[in-house]
């Protein structure tokens, strides 16, 4: 089987020859392991490895994103992180905000920030493998790294329109952030690849249900 036969076999509940191969890891651990195995590039590597996907993915080309004398940086979203590779947030930059109101001054970030042109030159080369694709989907969690975790959930009870809006505002961005990323990558992409939503509809739900009940 080729790499894309193995993985639609596997998602089409039929048997594969093998199990199909996934890899995702630091840029440096990749970069080692290049080296140890003597992979001329990451293509390379993943040939070396068996890896049976390729992931596909959009450019950010927004305003520069800081990196402060303490080794934290800032995403897109304004948030400031600390660690290895992602990292975990250090900043919350929408706690404290009481009313919707407050939101319209914070600086959002654009779809227009990325680029997708690339998109199908990318895929070229991986006619074989399945390829995976899509912005990192994680309106939940970029939510909670905006308000902070414990304050999101107390104002879902507390000021649940600020946390509808917020929640309204990261689900409006990843919708046409997708829009964009499907349009460019039309015909060779076979599977998505998202992160969390339902969770933070689920909780919403649930915060004005104890709300209604008290």
């Amino acid at each position: 089987m080729t790499p894309k036969e193995r993985v639609l076999a596997a998602f089409e509940r039929r048997k594969p020859d093998r199990v199909p191969m996934w890899y995702g890891a630091d840029a440096r651990v990749t970069d080692n392991l290049m080296r140890l195995t003597g992979s001329a590039d990451e293509e390379a590597l993943m040939r070396r490895l068996h890896i049976d996907f390729r992931r596909v993915r959009e450019r950010y080309i927004g305003p520069p994103l800081q990196t402060f004398s303490d080794g934290t940086w800032e995403n897109f979203w304004g948030v400031r992180r600390a660690g290895h590779y992602y990292g975990q947030p250090v900043s919350h930059p929408l706690a404290g905000a009481e009313r919707v109101e407050d939101l319209d001054r914070y600086a959002w970030p654009s779809p227009d920030w990325f680029d997708f042109s690339h998109i199908k030159k990318q895929c070229r080369g991986w006619e074989d493998c399945a390829i995976i694709g899509g912005p990192w989907v994680v309106v939940y969690t970029d939510a909670t790294e905006l308000l902070g975790t414990t304050e999101f959930w107390l104002k879902l009870y507390t000021h649940p329109d600020v946390v509808e809006a917020v929640l309204a505002r990261v689900s409006a961005f990843y919708y046409e952030l997708t829009t964009r990323f499907f349009e460019a990558a039309l015909g060779c992409m076979e599977i998505f690849f998202l992160g969390t939503i339902s969770e933070a509809r689920t909780g919403f739900r649930s915060a004005r249900r104890c709300g209604a009940a008290s």
